[in-house]
Order: structure tokens, then sequence, then C-alpha cells
């Protein structure tokens, strides 16, 4: 099931998950039978890049660096369905 919210918002959700994005990025993922949230209020889900820093102390480095990517478009491609 998909909705369409606005020109760079939308929802997908079936019995089990709820997904929202929103701004290129996810908002919410909802898991419907246990009744929670699954991204911590105020971040967001996507796709993240980490940059690579040599000589130095990687966790806080990569932590720092962290590049939220946004997606600029999107679209829903039917599935099979026996």
């Amino acid at each position: 099931m998909a909705h369409g919210t606005s020109r760079d918002s939308f929802i997908l959700g079936n019995k089990a998950v709820m997904l929202a994005v929103a701004g290129g990025r996810i908002v919410l993922q909802f898991n419907v039978r246990l009744r929670c949230e699954l991204i911590p209020q105020g971040q967001t889900g996507g796709l993240t890049i980490f940059g690579d820093h040599a000589n130095s102390d990687v966790e806080i480095r990569h932590l720092e660096k962290a590049q939220r990517l946004k997606l600029r478009s999107s679209s829903l491609v039917p599935c099979w369905q026996p």
C-alpha cells in the first residue's frame, strides 16, 4: 500500500510495517504489530557515507564526518504476486 502525501514525501505500508519518507530521508519506520517506532525521534534513516581517515581514531572521525544522503527522486515499482 502506498499513499502520496506531497511532492517530496510518501508513505508505504502493509500489515507489519509503515515507512514514511520526507525530504529524501526516512522519517518514520513503524512496526505495526508491535506498535513501536524503529527510528529514534529527531533522527532520520537512509543512506549515509562515512569518510575514510587514515591514522586517526576511526570511530570518532566516522561519527563526526557522516554525510547523510537525500534521495532526489523515487518511484513505485509494482511487485509480482503469485
